[in-house]
């Protein structure tokens, strides 16, 4: 494992969220100084503490480590996510067809709800 590729995935992904590195240390229960070590590639974090820091910056751990990171993305899709969580049905079915008019060329999968 690359783990200099780790930091630097890390960092992209952290800057992506607008997360300093005290920021994401407070979040995961580390110190700073941990947090730069990773990035720097210096140090090695546990699995438990990847998996948190993963969960924090909304990226998968492999894409931490193999630089499939795609953090703008990742960001919007963690937004989605976050407003689109506590919707009903009937909620999600409109936005869907809303998504559906602004975007009539993209193929979608028949879902149980659409009408």
């Amino acid at each position: 494992m690359n783990y200099e590729t780790l930091g630097r995935n890390m960092k992209l992904a952290r800057v992506a969220k607008d997360y300093t590195q005290e920021k994401l240390a407070h979040l995961i229960g580390c110190s700073t100084v941990f947090i730069s070590e990773i990035e720097k590639g210096k140090k090695r974090p546990s699995l438990e503490t990847l998996h948190r820091i993963s969960v924090e910056l909304g990226v998968g751990i492999d894409e931490l480590f193999y630089g499939k990171v795609c953090p703008i993305e990742s960001v919007h899709i963690n937004c989605i996510h976050a407003i689109l969580a506590d919707r009903t049905t009937a909620e999600l079915a409109t936005i869907c067809q809303i998504l559906k008019l602004m975007y009539p060329d993209s193929v979608y999968p028949k879902l149980t709800f659409d009408v």
